[in-house]
Parts: structure tokens; C-alpha cells; sequence
């Protein structure tokens, strides 16, 4: 069994069939799902009962309610999977999260697997900052800072055989149990890898569309939080400084702040003592570099010296939230739900008179929450009674996501504007929707013609007319509205603010409107163009070449006879002087043998359309050699007498699709491109040549960075230079070495044709760049070091007794989009370097390894011996 999925699940009937349909859709043939049903009282019973009958992986086990460490743990007591992931009942796994996950665990022998995790949320979904960070590192140490910041087990998978040699269970605590499970799994582990693709998807409800976590904050669960992060803290106690300071960190802002002071106005009185108690003994294990670093996060708590307590919030709010009439009861509730489940604590909300029997029992309790005296207020009158620095104004049936307010805080913090204005969104039941005209205000195409056109501009703060997607400072805010009449309505009030604030639209901070709002139209589709019908081709049309539709090859076939000493060398590259034509060439014109070159035009179609130029030659000559092993073929039918050779040549191609293998008869000929790698003189001749060509080469030796082409990237940019400096790297070098760019051909095509390129800027801060030369050969025998990635030229250049370096940064990226057969270790030799910090202590300190090269040599490059040529034209002058 690969895998074990545990999944606990307690009162989660209107999600667990979601969550158990992500994990049967894997692709990972040996999979079992543990599902234990926590003391469910909804229909999670019935659901799983039906979902075990149709699926033989799933294995159901119920218990009495006893908390998710101990459901956890149940289903580690009987489960058979090499390795162990964990998901919860309202979450999903990614389309082939787990195969992923799966397939590099194999490939580096890894002991845990850390993939992103995706924040789903109604309003918007993101990808959590410290995972993505983690996941893009090739190898992570255990004593990497993100997983101070990433308790969560959910989106990682660990080897069982360690949880069960170690005895590992969750604590039966009931916050960041997981915390202390990672860190004992990570004293006892091995080699630990990112995976680079969003694996997990975290599904964050609306307060009033599901019982919310928050719920639960009391006080026994802030005593488990204490407990459990005292218990991280002794398991890294030896661990270096910097990891034991971030976890203070991490505790003080994370723990105590996030997840429970700013959410202090739903705390009961003796949790929030805890809380406060807490914080300020973690606050004094901070530094003063600590203290600063938290600022920008902590701005809307104004918490300079200390956490402000509730009687100064009340006293001296930062925000206040002042509620229009207009809103149903129902909206009325649900826009309190989303108030309070916000994590921004220092606010005060202001109401309307009319709202007096429409609060729930539960808001008329907060001492925050003022109801005016007045029914039907003016918004001035309404606004006049707030305290806060920043006044927001809700003129209709907003709803927030759980960050909106602390992000519109920020926002217009950050912009140094008098208010900003941001994108609003309809609410129905669940799901949320574009609003039609307003939506156009906020995208970028419409923002930046706005800034361009001022009539533009003033149709936009035309549409975008409300105040409930507007966050102001409360003194300019107030100066407009003394301007204007106390009856002044939501439009005057914008088009004034419009007119005399400064001001910025933010699409990224999303509000929800829960009703009076026209949805954004869906385009029409497109009308499908019309298709040739078959069959109507013009008279003289060519095919996908140029050439002229014809059958000269079948009529060379019968009327002409193979001819034995004439080869027709097929290639685009055959011309190129590192290439296999030339040493061939000239061994079979010195025996007297007839050498034609089809360079141009060689590739055949099924079509049976050959290059009629050289339909005669494709017929009668009694060897074809191909170039390499991209050289279609599929039209060619050999007569009897006559043989293909298929050779391969080096040509910046990727390492794994374009390894000497994909031609077998380089293991019975060699390569004979080669053939002068084994030439003193040949290889001095290469050094000459370029030192003719570039004089800095003088006396000094040549590292060469011969990158290849990093698919997702564009061809403007060709490489992410952000992982290779190439000024730090040539100060690793020394003086003594020159350090030479040369571009993958991809690459090189794109700036022999275009003058804008991105990176061109760090592309000349190289010493040299040698991309516009044909010869790759050449380059490698005069080259002293090669850096490459994922391309073909270790092949080669494993012939040379000189040291290589294989830079994988992203090198796990690479392998899920190829997913070779074999370990990628298996197609590269030399060092194997997987950051910046690790290639420039390569270069320091180079080295060959001879027993590694040898055999890598013996499985990929055995002919190679300076015979390659002589072997294939003593084969062809036999049939002479």
C-alpha cells in the first residue's frame, strides 16, 4: 500500500462527500482512505455507509466524540500505507496532490513531502505565503524556519515507518496538536522535500454558513495552545538560536495574537486574562529587531508598548463601522456574524435607531456595539457619533470575509489616500458573483484607462456610488459631510468625497453585498468559424513544408535499384560543425563513397510526400543517416538492401527525453561528434579558436553556464535569474575564470529577433556570452567547468576529466512535469547543487568523483572511445 489517507470527520455531512471524492480521484493506485466518524450527530453515517459500499478503498471506523487527535490516532493504530496524509472533513485534496507528493517521495527517498496549501474562502481563495515557500525549495532542513510558521499537517506526507518506529500519536489536546507532531516527527527524520503544486485546499466557511472554529476559543483551549507550544518549544531546544527565536516569534504573533486577541470581543472574560497574561510573557522574550520586524502586521492594534485592552479599544477605537438603515433582519445578522468574526479587534459599531429589535441577543451584549437614539438618522448625524480614526459607512447588506476590514485598514494605510474604494462582490447563498458595471471600475484594463482618461474617471465614480465598499479617514470624511445637507444620500456624499479627496480603488479586498445589486452578464459564446470541408484543395497547393504535393518516391522505388555506396545523411543540423556529418563525411569521401546532405528538407510524412529534390536519393541509397533522434522518418520504407543509422547528437536538448538511449545504436557505434573529445589537438584547436574570438579568454579559464530552457518561464526571460546572481557567482570563481553565458537555442532564437528581454540587463553582467556560437561541442572542450541544469550536455562532456555541476533549484518542478521513468539522479553525474548558496560552495571547492563518472559513462556513453566514426563507415564500405 502506498498511501493512508486519515480523515476524521465530525458533524461535516455537507462536506465529507466533497472530501472523500478528492482523495478516490487521485491517481495513486495503492490507496486506502480511513475515514473515522468523531461521534457524528448529522447524516455523516449514512453518507459514509453509501460512499464504503460503492469504493472498496475506504474504510470506515466510528467512535464516541473524543476530539481530532484522538480520530487521528485511530487511524494510524490500523493503517498499511508507506506514507501517511491527513484531511479534514470539510477540506479536499488537489487533482493528483497525492500521486505528485507520492512520485517525489520515490524519487529522492524523502521522508516528508511539504506541498502548498490553498485558502478557499467566499470571497476569494490565496495561496498561503509560507507554504508556497517552502514547497518551491528542492530540500528543506528540518531546522527550516517555514515550519515554525506551518504547523499544519494537512498539507504535507510523512513516511509511517518513522511515526511507528518513533510511536508517534497526537496529543489529545485540543489546539496546534499538530505543531508538536510535526516537530517530533522532524527529530526523527530524514530527507524532507518541497512539493511545488498546490496539494491542499483549505475551505474557510462564512460564520452563518457553518458552526465557525471561533466558537470554540475558551479558555481550556487556549490552556491546550500554552501546553502544546511549551512542548515545541523543549523538542527544539538544542536546535540553533535562530529557529528557537522565530518560534517566539511565531507564538506571540500567530498563537496568541491572531488566533486569539483579535478576536478578543467574542473571548469570555477569564480566556481573554489568559490571553493577555500570555502575551505579555512571550512579548518580553522578543527582541527589540523582533518587535520592529511585527509593525507593519500589528498597525491596526496600535499596540506599541502592549495589547490595548477592551476599555481602551472602547475608549479610543481605531475603527468605526457606522450601519445606514436599509438592511432586512436577516442581513442585519449576518453583516454582525462577519463583523465580529473579523480579525481586526479595535473597532466600535454605530447602528441606526431602526435597528433597535432587530439585533440578535447575542450583539446587544457587546460592549462595543452602540444603537443611536434616533430612528432613520441622516448619515452625518450617524457619523458624528463615531469615534474612530477611520470610519467606514454601510449604506446596504455588506457581509466581510474574516481579513476584509484588517486589509482595508491597511490598504489605506499603505496608499496614504483620504479613502480607498474596493471591489464589491454579490452574495447568494454560498457563492459569490460579479457585480455588472461596478466590476469594470476595478479591473486593471479599466483602472489604468481611468488614470489615463479623465472622462473615464468621472463615469467610474458615476457607477461606484455606495459608501458600504468605501474605508475613509474619519476627519476627511467628516469635512465632507458638514459641506453638504443632513439629508445628503450615499451619491451626493461620493460625488463630493470624489471631487475633493484623494482616493485609490483596491481590487484585491473584496466586500460582500448580500442583496439590490444586478449581476455581472455572461458573454455570449463565441460563434465557431467556419471549417474547410475535406477535399477542396486548389490545384498546386504544397504541404506543411512548402514542397509540392507528388509521389516521386514510389516511382524512384521501382525503377531505380539501391545503390550501395551512396549515403544521404538526413538532419537540420547536419551542417553544424560540431555535428556528426563532418568526421563521417570525410571518412566515406576518403573510401570513395557517394555523401549526399538533405539538411534542409528531411523530414518525410505519412503522407508518403518526401523533398522531391531528394525523392531519388530517399529510394537508391543504400545507408540513411539520421542526424538525431527527432528526425521523422515515418514515410521512409527501406527496401531490402538498405540500413538506417540513427545517431544522436548534442544539442542543449533536455536530459531526460534526449539521452543517448533514445537511439539505441549509439550502444553499438557511439556518437561520432565525439570522436574528437578523445583529440589533444582538437581540443586545443577549440580553446585557440575562442580566445581568437574573445580575447578576455587569454590566460584565465572558462566556466560555462549553459542553462536550459525553464518551461513555464517566457522566452523573453529564458531563465529565473533570481536563483543565479551571476555577479555572486563570478566572485566565487575568482579572477582566474572567466564565467560565459551560453543560451539554450530556444532562447537564442528569441534574440537574434527581438530587442526587448527582460533579464538583458543581468544577461550582460556576464564576462562573456557565447550563445550566438554553433559549436556546442566546441564550447564543452574548451570549457574548464560546465553549470547546466536539465540539459544534454553531461553527456558529452562526462568524456572530459573536468568537473560539472548540475544546478537543480527548481528541480522538483521539473520532474512533475516530465515524471521520468528513472530517478533523475540516474541521468547526471558530478555535483548536484539545489540553491545558490550550495552552487557557489560547489565552485569553490570543485571535484570529480571517478567511480561515479565512470559509471555513468558505462551506462550512457560505452562506444564513445574516438572510434565512433571509423566503426559506422567500416559498416557502410562492408556492403561496398
Amino acid at each position: 500500500m502506498d498511501i493512508s489517507v486519515i480523515l476524521p470527520t465530525y458533524n461535516n455531512g455537507k462536506y465529507i462527500e466533497r472530501a472523500v471524492n478528492s482523495v478516490i480521484n487521485q491517481e495513486v493506485e495503492e490507496l486506502e482512505l480511513i475515514v473515522i466518524n468523531d461521534g457524528s450527530t448529522d447524516n455523516s453515517a449514512e453518507i459514509l455507509k453509501d460512499l464504503a459500499g460503492k469504493h472498496s478503498c475506504i474504510r470506515v471506523i466510528t467512535q464516541e466524540n473524543q476530539g481530532v487527535a484522538a480520530a487521528r490516532n485511530a487511524g494510524l493504530d490500523i493503517a498499511t500505507g508507506d506514507f501517511v496524509a491527513f484531511l479534514d472533513g470539510d477540506d479536499t485534496y488537489c487533482q493528483n496532490a497525492l500521486g505528485d507528493m507520492l512520485f517525489l517521495a520515490k524519487q529522492w527517498e524523502a521522508d516528508l513531502v511539504v506541498g502548498e496549501l490553498r485558502r478557499i474562502q467566499s470571497f476569494g481563495e490565496s495561496i498561503m505565503k509560507n507554504s508556497r515557500m517552502m514547497s518551491q525549495k528542492v530540500m528543506l532542513r528540518k531546522e527550516d524556519i517555514g515550519f515554525v510558521n506551518s504547523f499544519s499537517v494537512c498539507n504535507k506526507m510523512f513516511r509511517r515507518s518513522i511515526i511507528e518506529e518513533q510511536r508517534l500519536r497526537f496529543r489529545k489536546i485540543r489546539h496546534a496538536e499538530d505543531g508538536v507532531f510535526l516537530y517530533s516527527f522532524l527529530n526523527a527524520c530524514g530527507q524532507i522535500i518541497g512539493c511545488p503544486r498546490v496539494v491542499y485546499e483549505y475551505h474557510r466557511a462564512l460564520p452563518f454558513e457553518a458552526k465557525s472554529a471561533l466558537s470554540r476559543l475558551d479558555a481550556p483551549m487556549f490552556d491546550s495552545l500554552t501546553a502544546a507550544v511549551e512542548e515545541i518549544r523543549k523538542l527544539v531546544e538544542k536546535w540553533s538560536e535562530a529557529v528557537q527565536s522565530e518560534l517566539n516569534v511565531r507564538i506571540f504573533r500567530t498563537s496568541i495574537v491572531n488566533e486569539y486577541y483579535r478576536h478578543l470581543w467574542i473571548l469570555e472574560k477569564e480566556t481573554l486574562s489568559k490571553v493577555m497574561t500570555t502575551a505579555e510573557k512571550y512579548r518580553e522574550k522578543l527582541t527589540e529587531e523582533d518587535l520592529t520586524a511585527l509593525e507593519p502586521a500589528m498597525t491596526d492594534l496600535e499596540s506599541e508598548e502592549r495589547l490595548k485592552t477592551k476599555e481602551e479599544i472602547l475608549e479610543d477605537p481605531y475603527l468605526s463601522v457606522a450601519v445606514a438603515a436599509g438592511m432586512e433582519e436577516k442581513e442585519l445578522s449576518r453583516f454582525l456574524d462577519t463583523m465580529y468574526y473579523q480579525d481586526c479587534p479595535n473597532f466600535e459599531v454605530r447602528l441606526d435607531g431602526c435597528y433597535r429589535q432587530s439585533v440578535p441577543e447575542e450583539y446587544t451584549k457587546k460592549e462595543n456595539l452602540y444603537i443611536s437614539e434616533q430612528d432613520n438618522c441622516g448619515l452625518r448625524e450617524l457619523a458624528s457619533q463615531t469615534k474612530g480614526r477611520c470610519l467606514q459607512i454601510i449604506d446596504g447588506s455588506a457581509i466581510y470575509n474574516e481579513n476584509t476590514v484588517r486589509l482595508m485598514l491597511r490598504n489605506l494605510q499603505k496608499l496614504d489616500v483620504d479613502f480607498i474604494s474596493v471591489l464589491p462582490l454579490g452574495y447568494r447563498e454560498g457563492t459569490t458573483e460579479r457585480i455588472d458595471r461596478l466590476n469594470s471600475c476595478f479591473t486593471k484594463k479599466g483602472r489604468r484607462n481611468a488614470e489615463k482618461n479623465p472622462k473615464v474617471m468621472a463615469r467610474h465614480n458615476e457607477i461606484d456610488c455606495r459608501l458600504f465598499n468605501k474605508l475613509f479617514r474619519r476627519n476627511a470624511l467628516m469635512d465632507v459631510l458638514k459641506e453638504l445637507d443632513e439629508t445628503a444620500g450615499p451619491e451626493q456624499v461620493c460625488g463630493t468625497a470624489f471631487g475633493k479627496l484623494t482616493y485609490r480603488r483596491v481590487a484585491n479586498v473584496r466586500i460582500g453585498l448580500q442583496s439590490g445589486y444586478e449581476p455581472k452578464k455572461p458573454k455570449a459564446p463565441a460563434e465557431p468559424e467556419g471549417l474547410k470541408p475535406f477535399g477542396t484543395e486548389e490545384a498546386g497547393e504544397k504541404d506543411r513544408n512548402g514542397l509540392p504535393l507528388g509521389n516521386s518516391y514510389r516511382i524512384a522505388r521501382k525503377l531505380r535499384r539501391v545503390q550501395a555506396d551512396k549515403t544521404l545523411f538526413l538532419g537540420v543540423v547536419a551542417h553544424e560543425p560540431g555535428g556528426n556529418l563532418r568526421p563521417l563525411a570525410d571518412a566515406l569521401n576518403d573510401r570513395g563513397g557517394d555523401v549526399l546532405q538533405d539538411a534542409a528538407a528531411a523530414e518525410l510524412e505519412q503522407s508518403e510526400q518526401i523533398n522531391v529534390a531528394y525523392a531519388a536519393d530517399y529510394a537508391t541509397a543504400g545507408t540513411l543517416i539520421a542526424e538525431d533522434d527527432d528526425v521523422a522518418t515515418d514515410g521512409l520504407e527501406l527496401r531490402k538492401n538498405q540500413e538506417l543509422i540513427r545517431l544522436w547528437h548534442t544539442r542543449g536538448g533536455d536530459l531526460v527525453e534526449h539521452s543517448p538511449l533514445v537511439c539505441p545504436q549509439t550502444q553499438e557505434y557511439g556518437i561520432p561528434e565525439t570522436d574528437r573529445f578523445f583529440d589533444r589537438e582538437a581540443a586545443l584547436a577549440a580553446r585557440k579558436r575562442l580566445e581568437r574570438r574573445y580575447p578576455r579568454l587569454w590566460g584565465r579559464k572558462l566556466a560555462l553556464f549553459a542553462p536550459a530552457f525553464h518551461q513555464g518561464l517566457s522566452v523573453q526571460t529564458g531563465y529565473d535569474f533570481e536563483y543565479f546572481n551571476p555577479g555572486r557567482v563570478s566572485d566565487a570563481l575568482g579572477e582566474d575564470f572567466v564565467l560565459a553565458l551560453c543560451w539554450h537555442p530556444r532562447t537564442k532564437s528569441f534574440l537574434e529577433d527581438e530587442t526587448e528581454f527582460r533579464d538583458r540587463e543581468t544577461v550582460e553582467s556576464f564576462d562573456l556570452n557565447l550563445s550566438r556560437e554553433t559549436d556546442l561541442n566546441g564550447l564543452l572542450l574548451a570549457a574548464d567547468i560546465l553549470i547546466t541544469d536539465y540539459t544534454d550536455l553531461g553527456f558529452a562532456y562526462s568524456l572530459l576529466d573536468r568537473p560539472m555541476i548540475h544546478y537543480w533549484f527548481d528541480a522538483n518542478d521539473y520532474l512533475l512535469r516530465k515524471k521520468p521513468g528513472r530517478r533523475l539522479t540516474e541521468y547526471a553525474w558530478g555535483q548536484q547543487v539545489f540553491s545558490e548558496e550550495e552552487l557557489i560552495d560547489a565552485l569553490k571547492n570543485p571535484r570529480i568523483e571517478p567511480d561515479d563518472r565512470a559509471a555513468f559513462r558505462n551506462r550512457f556513453m560505452e562506444k564513445c572511445d574516438g572510434h565512433s566514426a571509423e566503426r559506422i563507415v567500416n559498416r557502410i564500405a562492408a556492403k561496398w
